[in-house]
């Protein structure tokens, strides 16, 4: 296994898609859950009554499991659903969803380049197969921007996730957080 892609649905800051720097802040990343809140002002879109048992129960597995292998595989965050200034979905739509695919699988695979970032690895206009799509660098530029103000909130607002997962929550969450 070279890597995981990770599909939450963001709604503000966060890259259009990401390799994190390391698994914890990857799969066990607060960025992909939120406490099911489904308001516009929610983080994310997965919601934790939905879960199927406790999630820092989840997590504590992820990280167990982290610790067994020799080589543990890239997460990738991918954001179909951000949106530009008028509204609209910047990314055009599902049948181009395997260029960004094709970008994970060859950046897994030690294929092809990234750029460093400080919230994680992202691709730039020139890694993405753009063959028979008219795609502006503009927009690809919009997707990858990190508004910082809208950055800050959304991972202050997961203190309420560690919050309401304190009594389960792994030691290894705790003390990234505290970084």
């Amino acid at each position: 296994l070279s890597g995981i892609a990770v599909f939450p649905a963001y709604h503000y800051s966060l890259f259009f898609r990401s390799y994190c720097f390391d698994f914890k802040r990857g799969d066990c990343s607060p960025r992909c859950y939120s406490l099911g809140n489904k308001s516009s002002s929610s983080p994310s879109g997965v919601s934790l009554p939905f879960c199927g048992y406790h999630m820092g129960d989840y997590f504590r597995h992820w990280i167990k499991m982290q610790r067994t292998l020799a080589t543990t595989p890239r997460v990738f965050h991918v954001n179909w659903f951000r949106k530009g200034e008028d509204g609209r979905f910047l990314w055009p739509g599902f049948g181009e969803n395997m260029r960004i695919l094709k970008w994970i699988v060859e950046r897994a695979n030690g294929r092809t380049h990234g750029r460093e970032t400080p919230i994680g690895w992202t691709p730039s206009y020139e890694d993405i197969d753009w063959r028979g799509l008219e795609f502006p660098r503009e927009t690809f530029d919009e997707l990858q921007r990190v508004d910082r103000v809208q950055w800050r909130k959304e991972v202050i607002g997961h203190e309420e996730l560690f919050l309401a997962l304190h009594d389960h929550l792994p030691k290894e969450m705790v003390y990234e957080r505290e970084l």
